[in-house]
C-alpha cells in the first residue's frame, strides 16, 4: 500500500469514529455520506463536512434528520447534500 493509500485509509477511519454519533439513526445517515458522497468532494468541501462533524449530537441529528433549519447558512447546502445521499441510498 502506497503512502498516500495509507493516508486516505488513516483519513476514512478517523472520520467514520467521528461519525459514531449518539443515534443510530444519525449514524447511519452519516456512514452513508463518508461512504457515497464524501469521496467525490473537494478538499475545500471535505473541510466543511469535518468542520460540520464538530457540532453536537442534537444539533446534527435536527438538522439531518428532522429538518431543522441551520443557523449558518454555509453548511445549507452539505446538509442538503448529506440528506440527499441518504434517500438516494433508501430508494
Amino acid at each position: 500500500m502506497t503512502t498516500d493509500e495509507n493516508r486516505i485509509r488513516q483519513q476514512k477511519n478517523q472520520l467514520m469514529w467521528r461519525c459514531r454519533q449518539g443515534s443510530r439513526e444519525l449514524e447511519l445517515v452519516l456512514f452513508q455520506f463518508l461512504e457515497h458522497g464524501y469521496p467525490s468532494m473537494t478538499h475545500e468541501e471535505q473541510h466543511e463536512f469535518q468542520r460540520l462533524l464538530e457540532y453536537s449530537n442534537s444539533q446534527l441529528s435536527d438538522w439531518l434528520i428532522y429538518g431543522a433549519k441551520t443557523y449558518d447558512d454555509a453548511f445549507s447546502p452539505l446538509i442538503e447534500r448529506i440528506k440527499d445521499c441518504h434517500l438516494i441510498e433508501h430508494k
